[in-house]
């Protein structure tokens, strides 16, 4: 009974929480606003690049883009050392490239 009710919950998991997420850190060395795609998504490039990402992406509409948005712009202008989250599932991927994968942004770590 309780393997039954511990399959049951992972089964009901989101899959956000379940999406994989990789880990990269570095500087900022290019930030991207596109006014009219996807309504003013960002995209983000760091100095080292990621197994899977390669920079990463801000929807718009996300509860927690103005305070994102605002942590990279500090950390991109101090120069100083980020971490960043991004999930790197194909799900997640931001349809404005083609050719690279930009994971969606999940976390940013900035570091003193």
């Amino acid at each position: 009974m309780r393997k039954t009710l511990i399959l049951a919950l992972l089964a009901l998991a989101s899959t956000q929480s379940l999406a994989a997420r990789e880990t990269t850190s570095g500087h900022i060395d290019r930030m991207v606003t596109y006014p009219d795609f996807g309504s003013g998504n960002t995209i983000v490039e760091l100095s080292n690049r990621g197994n899977t990402c390669y920079g990463y992406w801000i929807e718009t509409g996300s509860k927690g883009h103005d305070a994102a948005l605002s942590a990279l712009l500090g950390a991109f202008h101090s120069k100083k050392v980020v971490s960043i989250v991004g999930l790197d599932d194909s799900a997640s991927k931001w349809n404005g490239s083609p050719g690279r994968h930009y994971c969606k942004l999940y976390a940013v770590d900035v570091k003193q």
